[in-house]
């Protein structure tokens, strides 16, 4: 994130609690990218039994979306910090240049239950959490 961005030019565009669209040259061809993660409707995986699993997305450049979809997961929030690691607050563009800090968490669950129930109930999926308390991009200039 921010990878050969010059230091007055932005890099982070979007930033809410689902999705992140950030600058830099991710291929380290001298070009720059647009990347952007963000999560899809739990409608695109309606016929899983899992009502509430969902495709998270990497979009480079405005690639189509159906292009990369990263994994089904149930829960994939981003929270933006300062360099002091306080809360900034993304109601505002202009507050975009204080992240510097982002915390991700991820909660990955089966798309389908597990066990011999014939009616099992969601609490069957198997599941997978995780967060990132602090992950920084040494490109974000502190």
């Amino acid at each position: 994130m921010g990878f050969g961005i010059p230091e007055w030019e932005q890099v982070v565009l979007e930033a809410d609690s689902t999705n992140l669209e950030f600058r830099s040259d991710i291929n380290n061809d001298g070009g720059i990218d647009t990347v952007e993660y963000y999560v899809g409707t739990v409608s695109e995986l309606a016929h899983t039994p899992n009502p509430d699993d969902r495709f998270l997305y990497r979009k480079v450049n405005g690639s189509p979306t159906s292009g990369f979809r990263v994994g089904s997961i149930s829960i994939f929030n981003f929270a933006y910090l300062d360099q002091d690691g306080k809360s900034v607050d993304i109601s505002n563009p202009s507050n975009f240049v204080a992240i510097k800090m982002i915390r991700i968490t991820l909660k990955v669950e089966s798309q389908s239950v597990y066990g011999s129930d014939p009616n099992p109930d969601k609490e069957e999926c198997r599941i997978a959490y995780w967060q990132q308390t602090r992950l920084v991009s040494r490109n974000l200039r502190r």
